[in-house]
């Protein structure tokens, strides 16, 4: 609490203390007696707000933001064709302010590098849109291409393919991958070019991204496949088993996973066919047969059969 001046009129009408206003309940009181000499008071001061760790409130307004090409640190110009009080703006009038927005956006996209970050950010969403995959995971994609940008690394190469492989890599390094075939079909880049791509990002960007495992596609594939828990907890458990007896080496994690998944849903009473087990994970049904022919075998899982 702050303490006002001390002047006649900031002094207590009972006690004749003097007021003080405390900031965080908007109100005017008196230490002693606790009348409330005034409430529900404006503060006209700035709206700091801080976004980083030290509470230090270095700025106002929204927190940055990876989706927009300057951090969403720029001033929107509004398209809207009435004012602030609803009522249409004039033809003269709506002209120059056409004529402002031209130049601002123009202004806004102050190099070529601006253009082809918001080019990205934009193909990067869709991306992600497309294959569902979370926000936070699209934002460390553009973070990725923005190094990728400042390293010099997009001269010469598709914006396209950079980009997909940027959020490629980004699931990778988050522990959330996809199947390259699943990218590539989401992105419209070829699957040889998207890891090609990755590639060059893995290395002059210094990247370490994780080996994906089978048990990190499983939670998606039981949800793509409207499984219950109990479903996916069994398949996780199997995949343990597969790892403890040295079976899963040299499998495609995701034929794993998908293998895993079909085989838990018909032990677990909550079957779906190998089509559509195939449908969602892009695997073929050829693999997820004979994935689920070895786990069946291997971890001894009687009474299931395997047409």
């Amino acid at each position: 609490m702050k303490k006002l001046n001390e002047t006649r009129e900031d002094r207590c009408a009972e006690c004749g203390t003097v007021l003080v206003r405390d900031s965080q309940h908007a109100e005017t009181v008196c230490p002693k007696c606790g009348l409330i000499a005034s409430e529900a008071e404006i503060d006209y001061g700035p709206d700091w707000r801080a976004f980083d760790g030290d509470k230090s409130g270095v700025r106002v307004g929204a927190p940055r933001t990876e989706t927009l090409h300057d951090y969403g640190l720029s001033t929107p110009f509004n398209r809207s064709s009435r004012d602030a009080h609803g009522r249409r703006i004039p033809a003269k009038r709506h002209y120059e302010l056409a004529r402002m927005r031209r130049l601002h956006t123009r202004s806004t996209f102050r190099t070529g590098a601006d253009r082809n970050i918001a080019k990205a950010i934009t193909y990067i969403q869709g991306v992600a849109d497309r294959l569902s995959i979370p926000k936070p995971i699209a934002e460390q994609g553009i973070r990725l291409y923005r190094k990728a940008t400042e390293a010099d690394l997009i001269r010469g190469r598709s914006i396209d393919a950079m980009a997909a492989a940027a959020l490629y890599g980004a699931s990778r390094l988050s522990g959330y991958p996809r199947n390259p075939d699943e990218m590539a079909e989401a992105s419209g880049v070829d699957r040889r070019t998207l890891l090609r791509c990755h590639r060059v990002l893995v290395n002059k960007l210094r990247l370490k991204p994780t080996a994906p495992h089978a048990t990190d596609f499983l939670a998606r594939l039981a949800s793509d496949l409207d499984l219950p828990p109990v479903v996916e907890g069994a398949a996780r458990k199997m995949l343990a088993d597969a790892d403890a007896k040295g079976i899963t080496s040299g499998r495609s994690p995701t034929g794993l996973a998908a293998s895993a998944i079909y085989v838990a849903s018909h032990d677990q009473g909550h079957p779906r066919t190998q089509k559509r087990v195939s449908e969602v994970s892009g695997v073929t049904e050829v693999t997820i047969r004979n994935r689920a022919r070895e786990l069946v075998k291997l971890l001894d899982l009687g009474g299931f059969g395997l047409n």
